[in-house]
């Protein structure tokens, strides 16, 4: 009888889990960092986003990627059998190694792949005068 009793408690949670699951917000973007010498390469599978969804922020040493994922049916009156794609906004932030040229930064976003090119800032030496 006990086991039974914990049989059914663990059929139950696994469907709970499987109900929670279904109605997961969308996941982080995956990517690659690729370093150059002059440069840093980014690239993001982003299968299903619209380049009007998609926005790139870029600091001295950090990159961060926004999605926008557009809201599916209106849950009125729709009986989902299942539902995995999610809704809502998703943000990403790289640190990257070394700083760079922000104004000379530059996105392309094709066939569901943003690719960012982050050119590497050339680190300065002065020479200090000794008194």
């Amino acid at each position: 009888m006990v086991n039974d009793v914990l049989k059914t408690l663990r059929e139950k949670q696994e469907d709970l889990g499987k109900t929670i699951t279904d109605y997961t917000a969308p996941t982080t973007p995956y990517l690659d960092l690729v370093e150059t010498p002059d440069e840093f390469i980014l690239i993001a599978d982003l299968p299903g986003v619209e380049k009007e969804s998609l926005s790139v922020d870029v600091t001295s040493d950090s990159v961060t990627i926004t999605v926008t994922f557009p809201v599916g049916m209106e849950d009125e009156g729709v009986n989902y059998v299942k539902r995995e794609r999610g809704s809502g906004e998703v943000n990403r932030t790289i640190k990257l190694p070394a700083e760079i040229k922000i104004k000379k930064a530059n996105a392309n976003f094709e066939e569901a792949i943003l690719t960012i090119k982050l050119p590497k800032k050339i680190a300065e030496t002065h020479k200090l005068e000794i008194k």
